[in-house]
């Protein structure tokens, strides 16, 4: 096989199946325009099966059984994982300054935060740096529940490794306490603190299977910058999904891009990309 023999095959019937079962099994909606997209982010995979053209890799496909391997790896090629440290700070600052100060005064126990859509990390982490910092100024106990549908990037989340490019989106007074650089061979890389690491757990999860097996509640969920792929049908599921996983009087933060306003949602509206669960 070689790339134009591939690069040719755009057979219609196959991209409708990629985008059905996309949808089906994961609720993300692509439209009908993005043919270009998904066979490119497939290529690589019908090299590596030695599949002649996407025809062939949709009969591979339909021939699997629902929980086959297969299926992980071909939703793994198809999500997107654009994500920074730091993203939309407003919500960083909503947290330290609004919501954590409401729990303390509840005298709650434990704060349960759930990233459920973290990509290869920089979300979670951040709001490991913000808690680390905040439980320095005045002690309480805090997890991070991080989970994504793509397996791959939760292994890249898990490692906690970065380009140091990316070490400008940190704001300085984190870096110190937060982020160790490499030296030698491996300075164009930094880590992230083992002291970050015991408040942090990492699971799969798919957003459109509820309910989900997390075994807790939480105080705050941050499911940002996902819905915005998802059908209103789909929000409105994945949002009942969230709101039995979140504590009464919990939160939702969704990105800056996505409301809830033309769905139907048991969420109580407090500011725009925040909601709020009756309590």
């Amino acid at each position: 096989m070689n790339k134009a023999s591939v690069l040719q095959s755009h057979s219609q019937g196959a991209f409708d199946y990629f985008r059905s079962e996309l949808k089906r099994r994961v609720g993300i909606a692509i439209s009908d325009n993005k043919g270009e997209m998904i066979h490119g982010r497939l290529r690589k995979r019908l090299t590596e099966l030695q599949l002649n053209d996407f025809d062939q890799y949709a009969s591979h496909l339909k021939s699997l059984p629902e929980n086959h391997a297969e299926w992980e790896i071909f939703v793994n090629c198809l999500t997107t994982n654009k994500t920074d440290f730091f993203r939309e700070p407003e919500h960083f600052n909503f947290l330290t300054q609004e919501l954590l100060p409401e729990w303390r005064a509840q005298k709650q126990n434990d704060f349960n935060v759930w990233c459920a859509a973290s990509s290869t990390g920089e979300e979670p982490w951040t709001l490991s740096m913000v808690l680390h910092k905040q439980a320095k100024i005045q002690p309480f106990h805090y997890s991070i529940l991080s989970t994504d549908i793509d397996s791959d990037v939760l292994v890249k989340a898990k490692r906690g490794v970065y380009s140091v490019a990316k070490r400008d989106e940190i704001p300085a007074e984190y870096q110190k306490e937060s982020i160790a650089v490499g030296t030698g061979e491996i300075d164009k890389w930094f880590k992230i603190k083992d002291s970050l690491r015991s408040q942090m757990t990492f699971q799969r999860c798919n957003l459109v299977q509820s309910p989900y097996n997390l075994n807790k509640k939480f105080d705050v969920v941050f499911c940002r910058n996902v819905l915005i792929y998802f059908t209103p049908e789909t929000i409105s599921q994945v949002a009942d999904g969230l709101y039995e996983s979140t504590k009464p009087g919990g939160y939702l933060v969704i990105g800056h891009s996505e409301s809830l306003h033309n769905v139907t949602s048991k969420w109580q509206y407090v500011k725009p990309s925040i909601y709020r669960k009756k309590g």
